[in-house]
C-alpha cells in the first residue's frame, strides 16, 4: 500500500497491490486512486489543470496440468482539462468531464510438449469506453475573423462537444510449432472488431458590425446535433520462423496477410442558423460509406553472436497502418478548430531497414543502431483550403487527414546502461530526420 502527497497540486494518490498463489490458483489484484488539485508556480496556481482518476485491475489464474486459465479484469476512470496561456481567446477551456474504460479477458494456455506442436494459446477480450468531450471559448477582436467575415467590435462564444462509445473485441489463436530440428515457429490469426456511436453538439453566437463606420450590426447563432454510427473489423494470419544455422548465426523469417473493412452506417445532423432574427434551417444526412483493403507484409533479421559479449544484427521489416476510425470519420473540433475525417484514405505502407550492435558485460549494457524506413501514403493532416473533404472550408484552423506521397526516415539510437551498481544509471539517445514529400512541397525544401 502507497500514499503520496504532491505539494505541487495538493493532491494525494493511493495505490495497493496484493498478489500471489494459492495452490494452482495465482492471484493479482491491485487499484489506485488520484486527486489532483491545480497545480503550483512561480506565479500562482494554474486554473484548469486539477484532474481525478481512478483505476482497478485483477487477474486470476489457474493451472490444471499442461493447461493455464486467466481471467483478467480491468477499470479505470478519468476526469480533467486543460490550461491554456493563449491571449487569442478571452476564455478558453478543454475539457473531459468522464472518461470510462472497462475491459475482461480471457486467456487459455496448453503446454503440449509434443515432439512438433508444443503449445497452444488462445485469449480474447471485449473493451467497453464511453468518454465525454467539451470545448467552450470566447474571442472578441476589432476585427474578429469569423466564418469568412470581418466583425468589428466583434464577440463570439462557442461551445461544442462529444459523446462517444466504443466497444472493442479481439480474439488471438496462436501455436509454437518445431516442425524440423533448429526451428521454432509461432503461427496464428487475429480477429479485431472497433465499434463506435457518436453524438455531437456545437452552438455559436457571433455579434458584431460588418463595417468600422457604419452602424450594420449582425448576429449569427449557427447550432446543430449530430449522431454518428462506425465500424472497423479486421483479421490476420500470421506465421515467423526462427531457424538456428548455426550456433552463432540465427535467420527469422515472418509474413502477416491483412484483411480489413471499415463502415460508416452514416448518420444525420439537425441544426439551425440564426441571423439578424431569422431562422434557417441547417440539415444533413451522412451517407453510408465502406471500404476494404488486404495486403501482405514480410519481415526477416539475421543476428550473429559468435564474438564475445556481442550480438550484431541485420532487418528489414515492412509496415502496414490501416487508418483509424478517427482517421477516416471522425470530425474533431477543439479551440475553434476542425480536423475532417477523409473516408478515401489509404493505408499507409513503409520498408524498414536496421542495422544494430549489442554488447553485455558485468558491468555494461551498450546497444546502438541505425536505420531507415521509406513510408508510402503516410498519413497526416493538410490545411483545408476549401477543399470538398471540408466540405469546402477555408477556415486558417481546419485541417483533413491525408496522405502524403512519400514520407522518408533516417536515425540512429543509442542506449548505455551500468551494471555495477546496485542503481543502474541509464542514459538514451536518438537523432532523427524525416522528409514528407506532398505534391507540391517537401519538407525537406
Amino acid at each position: 500500500i502507497k500514499a503520496v502527497y504532491d505539494s505541487a497540486t495538493a493532491g494525494w494518490q493511493e495505490s495497493g497491490l496484493a498478489y500471489g498463489s494459492i495452490g494452482n490458483f495465482d492471484y493479482r489484484l491491485s487499484g489506485s486512486y488520484s486527486d489532483q488539485g491545480n497545480r503550483s508556480t512561480p506565479d500562482g496556481r494554474l486554473p484548469d489543470t486539477h484532474f481525478r482518476n481512478s483505476g482497478q485491475s485483477a487477474w486470476l489464474g489457474y493451472r490444471l496440468g499442461d493447461h493455464k486459465f486467466g481471467l483478467s479484469l480491468d477499470s479505470f476512470k478519468l476526469s480533467t482539462q486543460t490550461y491554456t496561456d493563449s491571449d487569442e481567446y478571452d476564455s478558453f477551456s478543454v475539457r473531459i468531464p468522464e472518461l470510462e474504460r472497462k475491459k475482461v479477458g480471457l486467456f487459455y494456455d496448453w503446454q503440449l510438449g509434443g515432439e512438433v506442436l508444443k503449445n497452444l494459446h488462445l485469449d480474447a477480450y471485449q473493451q467497453n469506453i464511453k468518454r465525454e468531450f467539451r470545448n467552450d471559448l470566447s474571442q472578441s477582436g476589432n476585427p474578429l475573423r469569423y466564418n469568412g467575415m470581418s466583425l468589428y467590435q466583434g464577440k463570439m462564444a462557442m461551445s461544442t462537444g462529444t459523446d462517444d462509445k466504443q466497444t472493442s473485441r479481439g480474439l488471438t489463436l496462436q501455436a509454437d510449432i518445431t516442425p524440423l530440428a533448429d526451428h521454432t515457429l509461432i503461427a496464428g490469426g487475429q480477429w479485431l472488431s472497433d465499434v463506435v456511436k457518436q453524438n455531437a453538439f456545437s452552438d455559436v453566437h457571433a455579434d458584431g458590425f460588418l463595417s468600422p463606420v457604419a452602424p450594420f450590426p449582425i448576429s449569427v447563432n449557427p447550432s446543430s446535433v449530430s449522431n454518428s454510427h462506425w465500424r472497423q473489423n479486421s483479421w490476420a494470419l500470421f506465421a515467423q520462423d526462427a531457424w538456428k544455422i548455426t550456433p552463432d548465426w540465427t535467420w527469422t523469417l515472418g509474413a502477416r496477410q491483412y484483411w480489413v473493412e471499415s463502415l460508416s452506417y452514416g448518420g444525420q445532423k439537425t441544426g439551425t442558423i440564426r441571423m439578424n432574427g431569422m431562422v434557417m434551417p441547417n440539415n444533413s444526412t451522412f451517407a453510408t460509406k465502406k471500404e476494404n483493403d488486404s495486403t501482405l507484409v514480410t519481415a526477416s533479421s539475421l543476428r550473429y553472436s559468435g564474438f564475445d559479449n556481442i550480438q550484431l544484427r541485420a532487418s528489414f521489416a515492412q509496415g502496414y497502418v490501416y487508418p483509424t476510425l478517427t482517421h477516416k470519420f471522425y470530425d474533431t473540433a477543439a479551440g475553434g478548430n476542425t480536423t475532417y475525417g477523409n473516408a478515401g484514405l489509404q493505408a499507409e505502407t513503409s520498408d524498414n531497414y536496421e542495422i544494430g550492435m549489442r554488447y553485455k558485460d558485468e558491468n555494461w549494457l551498450l546497444d546502438s543502431a541505425v536505420y531507415h524506413s521509406r513510408a508510402k501514403d503516410y498519413i497526416t493532416t493538410l490545411n483545408c483550403a476549401g477543399n470538398a473533404i471540408c466540405s469546402g472550408s477555408t477556415a486558417e484552423g481546419s485541417r483533413y487527414y491525408a496522405n502524403a506521397n512519400r514520407a522518408t526516415t533516417y536515425g540512429m539510437e543509442m542506449y548505455a546502461e551500468y551494471l555495477g551498481w546496485t542503481l543502474s544509471p541509464y542514459v538514451n539517445g536518438n537523432i532523427i530526420r524525416r522528409e514528407l514529400e506532398l505534391p507540391t512541397r517537401s519538407t525537406y525544401r
